[in-house]
Protein backbone atom coordinates (compact mmCIF):
# COMPACT_ATOMS: atom_id res chain seq x y z
CA UNK A 1 0.00 0.00 0.00
CA UNK A 2 1.25 3.68 -0.93
CA UNK A 3 1.42 6.39 1.78
CA UNK A 4 -1.68 8.48 -0.20
CA UNK A 5 -4.12 5.19 0.19
CA UNK A 6 -2.60 4.64 3.95
CA UNK A 7 -3.46 8.21 4.88
CA UNK A 8 -6.88 8.52 3.32
CA UNK A 9 -7.63 5.07 5.33
CA UNK A 10 -6.63 6.59 8.34
CA UNK A 11 -8.42 9.86 8.01
CA UNK A 12 -12.02 8.05 7.34
CA UNK A 13 -11.04 5.99 10.56
CA UNK A 14 -10.45 8.78 12.59
CA UNK A 15 -11.98 11.41 10.88
CA UNK A 16 -10.93 14.89 11.99
CA UNK A 17 -13.92 17.56 13.71
CA UNK A 18 -13.79 21.03 12.74
CA UNK A 19 -12.98 22.36 16.43
CA UNK A 20 -10.16 20.13 16.40
CA UNK A 21 -8.17 21.05 13.13
CA UNK A 22 -5.60 23.13 15.65
CA UNK A 23 -4.18 19.72 17.07
CA UNK A 24 -3.74 18.29 13.73
CA UNK A 25 -0.53 16.67 13.01
CA UNK A 26 -0.53 14.66 10.18
CA UNK A 27 2.19 13.13 8.16
CA UNK A 28 5.61 13.66 10.18
CA UNK A 29 7.53 11.92 7.21
CA UNK A 30 6.77 10.51 3.59
CA UNK A 31 8.05 7.45 2.38
CA UNK A 32 7.85 5.94 -1.15
CA UNK A 33 7.87 2.89 -0.69
CA UNK A 34 5.33 -0.17 -0.35
CA UNK A 35 4.33 -0.15 2.89
CA UNK A 36 3.24 -3.70 3.94
CA UNK A 37 3.65 -3.42 8.03
CA UNK A 38 1.97 -0.68 10.25
CA UNK A 39 3.04 -0.14 13.65
CA UNK A 40 0.84 2.33 16.16
CA UNK A 41 2.13 3.66 19.22
CA UNK A 42 1.37 6.08 21.85
CA UNK A 43 5.15 7.61 22.29
CA UNK A 44 8.40 6.78 20.07
CA UNK A 45 10.11 5.60 23.05
CA UNK A 46 13.44 3.93 22.69
CA UNK A 47 11.58 0.65 22.88
CA UNK A 48 9.39 1.69 19.75
CA UNK A 49 12.00 2.44 17.76
CA UNK A 50 13.88 -0.78 18.30
CA UNK A 51 10.97 -3.14 18.23
CA UNK A 52 9.95 -0.62 14.16
CA UNK A 53 13.57 -1.56 13.03
CA UNK A 54 12.80 -5.36 15.01
CA UNK A 55 9.59 -5.78 12.74
CA UNK A 56 10.62 -4.50 9.86
CA UNK A 57 7.82 -1.47 10.56
CA UNK A 58 7.27 0.63 7.24
CA UNK A 59 4.97 3.44 8.78
CA UNK A 60 4.40 4.44 12.32
CA UNK A 61 1.21 5.87 13.86
CA UNK A 62 2.11 8.17 16.72
CA UNK A 63 -0.53 9.18 19.26
CA UNK A 64 1.94 11.75 20.66
CA UNK A 65 3.77 13.15 17.66
CA UNK A 66 3.66 17.05 18.28
CA UNK A 67 6.91 18.85 18.27
CA UNK A 68 10.49 18.98 16.93
CA UNK A 69 11.65 16.20 19.16
CA UNK A 70 9.26 13.72 17.66
CA UNK A 71 10.38 14.83 13.81
CA UNK A 72 14.19 13.67 15.10
CA UNK A 73 13.47 10.86 16.33
CA UNK A 74 11.51 9.40 13.22
CA UNK A 75 14.40 11.23 11.28
CA UNK A 76 16.74 8.64 13.52
CA UNK A 77 14.78 5.37 12.26
CA UNK A 78 16.37 5.84 8.73
CA UNK A 79 14.50 6.62 5.93
CA UNK A 80 12.79 3.11 5.47
CA UNK A 81 10.28 4.10 7.65
CA UNK A 82 7.59 6.93 7.04
CA UNK A 83 5.30 8.67 10.07
CA UNK A 84 2.17 9.81 10.86
CA UNK A 85 0.68 11.89 13.77
CA UNK A 86 -2.85 11.77 15.46
CA UNK A 87 -3.58 12.42 19.05
CA UNK A 88 -7.00 14.31 20.16
CA UNK A 89 -9.13 13.34 17.32
CA UNK A 90 -8.19 9.55 18.25
CA UNK A 91 -9.09 10.55 21.64
CA UNK A 92 -12.17 12.04 21.36
CA UNK A 93 -13.94 9.89 18.06
CA UNK A 94 -17.00 7.26 18.91
CA UNK A 95 -15.09 4.15 20.07
CA UNK A 96 -12.00 5.98 20.89
CA UNK A 97 -9.63 6.38 23.52
CA UNK A 98 -11.81 8.32 26.17
CA UNK A 99 -14.58 5.91 25.49
CA UNK A 100 -12.35 2.97 25.59
CA UNK A 101 -11.20 3.87 29.30
CA UNK A 102 -14.62 4.60 30.18
CA UNK A 103 -16.04 0.97 28.86
CA UNK A 104 -13.22 -0.84 31.43
CA UNK A 105 -15.36 0.69 34.07
CA UNK A 106 -18.53 -0.32 32.51
CA UNK A 107 -20.05 3.45 32.98
CA UNK A 108 -23.27 4.09 32.80
CA UNK A 109 -25.61 6.91 31.78
CA UNK A 110 -23.05 8.57 29.98
CA UNK A 111 -22.25 11.95 28.78
CA UNK A 112 -19.08 14.23 27.78
CA UNK A 113 -17.44 16.99 29.24
CA UNK A 114 -16.30 19.81 27.52
CA UNK A 115 -12.79 21.64 28.48
CA UNK A 116 -11.44 24.40 26.87
CA UNK A 117 -8.06 23.12 26.10
CA UNK A 118 -5.14 25.61 24.62
CA UNK A 119 -8.02 28.31 23.66
CA UNK A 120 -9.61 25.62 21.99
CA UNK A 121 -13.18 23.44 22.68
CA UNK A 122 -12.82 20.23 23.01
CA UNK A 123 -16.14 18.90 22.84
CA UNK A 124 -15.18 15.17 24.69
CA UNK A 125 -12.25 15.84 27.00
CA UNK A 126 -14.15 13.57 29.52
CA UNK A 127 -16.79 10.98 29.76
CA UNK A 128 -18.55 10.87 32.61
CA UNK A 129 -20.99 7.82 34.28
CA UNK A 130 -21.80 6.08 37.19
CA UNK A 131 -21.51 2.27 37.87
CA UNK A 132 -24.54 2.27 39.98
CA UNK A 133 -25.75 -1.70 38.94
CA UNK A 134 -22.61 -2.55 40.98
CA UNK A 135 -22.58 -3.35 44.53
CA UNK A 136 -19.95 -0.90 45.31
CA UNK A 137 -17.94 2.03 43.94
CA UNK A 138 -15.49 2.60 46.40
CA UNK A 139 -12.49 4.02 45.26
CA UNK A 140 -10.86 0.96 45.96
CA UNK A 141 -12.95 -0.96 43.97
CA UNK A 142 -12.53 1.11 41.20
CA UNK A 143 -8.80 0.67 41.37
CA UNK A 144 -9.20 -3.13 41.59
CA UNK A 145 -11.08 -3.04 38.36
CA UNK A 146 -8.65 -1.18 36.39
CA UNK A 147 -5.38 -3.09 37.64
CA UNK A 148 -7.59 -6.11 37.02
CA UNK A 149 -7.97 -5.01 33.46
CA UNK A 150 -4.18 -3.78 32.85
CA UNK A 151 -2.15 -6.19 34.70
CA UNK A 152 -3.46 -8.54 32.45
CA UNK A 153 -1.05 -7.21 29.67
CA UNK A 154 1.07 -4.70 31.38
CA UNK A 155 4.02 -5.14 34.21
CA UNK A 156 4.38 -1.85 35.19
CA UNK A 157 0.74 -0.67 36.58
CA UNK A 158 0.63 1.87 39.14
CA UNK A 159 -2.67 3.49 40.75
CA UNK A 160 -2.51 5.90 43.12
CA UNK A 161 -5.33 7.15 45.10
CA UNK A 162 -5.88 11.01 46.28
CA UNK A 163 -8.24 12.72 48.05
CA UNK A 164 -10.26 9.89 48.57
CA UNK A 165 -13.06 9.07 51.06
CA UNK A 166 -12.50 5.56 52.08
CA UNK A 167 -16.39 4.99 53.35
CA UNK A 168 -18.16 6.37 50.18
CA UNK A 169 -19.08 4.68 47.13
CA UNK A 170 -18.52 7.43 43.59
CA UNK A 171 -21.80 8.34 43.05
CA UNK A 172 -19.92 9.97 39.63
CA UNK A 173 -17.06 8.95 37.54
CA UNK A 174 -15.17 11.15 34.88
CA UNK A 175 -12.46 9.33 32.72
CA UNK A 176 -9.45 11.02 30.22
CA UNK A 177 -6.32 9.38 28.95
CA UNK A 178 -2.90 11.11 30.02
CA UNK A 179 -2.18 14.12 31.84
CA UNK A 180 -5.94 15.14 32.47
CA UNK A 181 -6.07 16.06 35.82
CA UNK A 182 -5.22 19.35 35.81
CA UNK A 183 -6.59 22.52 38.18
CA UNK A 184 -8.23 23.82 34.86
CA UNK A 185 -9.98 20.69 34.07
CA UNK A 186 -11.18 20.28 37.24
CA UNK A 187 -12.40 23.77 37.21
CA UNK A 188 -14.50 23.50 34.45
CA UNK A 189 -16.03 20.69 35.72
CA UNK A 190 -17.37 21.73 38.87
CA UNK A 191 -20.45 22.85 37.93
CA UNK A 192 -21.16 19.57 36.21
CA UNK A 193 -19.47 17.75 39.28
CA UNK A 194 -21.46 19.67 42.25
CA UNK A 195 -24.63 17.71 41.25
CA UNK A 196 -22.69 14.65 43.01
CA UNK A 197 -21.81 13.77 46.55
CA UNK A 198 -18.50 11.80 45.90
CA UNK A 199 -17.42 11.97 42.36
CA UNK A 200 -14.28 10.30 41.73
CA UNK A 201 -11.58 12.04 38.20
CA UNK A 202 -9.77 8.65 36.83
CA UNK A 203 -7.29 9.72 34.52
CA UNK A 204 -3.29 8.98 33.58
CA UNK A 205 -1.42 11.62 35.92
CA UNK A 206 -2.46 14.87 37.83
CA UNK A 207 -0.56 17.70 36.37
CA UNK A 208 -0.65 21.75 37.74
CA UNK A 209 -1.21 21.26 41.08
CA UNK A 210 -4.28 20.12 40.50
CA UNK A 211 -4.75 17.92 44.02
CA UNK A 212 -4.93 20.53 46.13
CA UNK A 213 -7.75 21.95 43.53
CA UNK A 214 -9.40 18.73 44.13
CA UNK A 215 -9.24 18.62 47.34
CA UNK A 216 -11.09 22.04 47.61
CA UNK A 217 -14.00 21.22 45.00
CA UNK A 218 -14.27 17.84 47.01
CA UNK A 219 -12.92 15.71 43.92
CA UNK A 220 -11.39 12.32 44.56
CA UNK A 221 -8.60 10.97 41.98
CA UNK A 222 -7.55 7.89 40.62
CA UNK A 223 -4.23 8.06 38.30
CA UNK A 224 -3.27 5.05 36.57
CA UNK A 225 -0.42 6.08 34.43
CA UNK A 226 -0.08 7.78 31.02
CA UNK A 227 0.80 5.15 28.67
CA UNK A 228 -1.61 2.79 30.47
CA UNK A 229 -4.67 5.16 30.29
CA UNK A 230 -3.90 5.26 26.64
CA UNK A 231 -2.84 1.60 26.30
CA UNK A 232 -6.87 0.23 26.25
CA UNK A 233 -7.79 2.60 23.19
CA UNK A 234 -4.77 2.14 21.62
CA UNK A 235 -4.88 -1.56 21.35
CA UNK A 236 -8.26 -1.02 20.33
CA UNK A 237 -7.53 1.30 17.27
CA UNK A 238 -5.05 -1.19 15.98
CA UNK A 239 -7.15 -3.54 15.69
CA UNK A 240 -9.63 -1.90 14.03
CA UNK A 241 -7.59 -0.44 11.56
CA UNK A 242 -6.18 -4.00 11.19
CA UNK A 243 -9.71 -5.04 10.21
CA UNK A 244 -10.38 -2.53 7.74
CA UNK A 245 -6.75 -2.99 6.06
CA UNK A 246 -8.23 -6.92 6.16
CA UNK A 247 -11.47 -6.09 4.40
CA UNK A 248 -11.69 -7.62 1.02
CA UNK A 249 -11.80 -4.21 -0.39
CA UNK A 250 -8.06 -4.04 0.52
CA UNK A 251 -6.87 -7.20 -0.37
CA UNK A 252 -4.84 -8.14 -3.56
CA UNK A 253 -6.69 -7.94 -6.89
CA UNK A 254 -5.39 -8.12 -9.78
CA UNK A 255 -4.54 -4.68 -10.88
CA UNK A 256 -5.48 -3.34 -7.09
CA UNK A 257 -3.78 -0.15 -6.04
CA UNK A 258 -3.87 -1.46 -2.21
CA UNK A 259 -2.29 -4.84 -3.37
CA UNK A 260 1.07 -5.29 -1.16
CA UNK A 261 4.59 -6.65 -2.91
CA UNK A 262 3.40 -10.18 -0.84
CA UNK A 263 -0.24 -10.03 -2.34
CA UNK A 264 -2.36 -9.07 0.86
CA UNK A 265 -3.27 -5.94 3.01
CA UNK A 266 -0.63 -4.35 5.01
CA UNK A 267 -0.49 -5.91 8.75
CA UNK A 268 -1.31 -3.51 11.80
CA UNK A 269 1.16 -4.39 14.74
CA UNK A 270 0.62 -2.24 18.15
CA UNK A 271 4.23 -1.51 19.85
CA UNK A 272 4.10 -0.71 23.66
CA UNK A 273 5.99 1.95 25.42
CA UNK A 274 8.12 -0.49 27.08
CA UNK A 275 9.15 -4.36 27.05
CA UNK A 276 5.74 -5.66 28.54
CA UNK A 277 7.59 -8.78 29.98
CA UNK A 278 9.57 -6.38 32.22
Amino acid sequence: MKIEELVGTIERQVPMPEELEFDRIGVIRSTNKDITKIGICVDLTDHVMDEAIKQGIGFLIVHHGHGETVRERVDQLGDSIGAYGIHLALDTMQQGLVDNLAGILSLKDRFDITFDYKGHTVKKGAVLGNRLYCTSDRVHDVARVLMRYLSKDLSRVEIKAYNTNPRADADAIIVAPGPAIRKEFLEQAADVLRAYENPLFVAGSIKNGAEETAKQLGIQLLTIGDFESHYPGMKAFARALNKKLSNPDYCSVAGSQNATQDGCAPEVVFLPNYDLRK
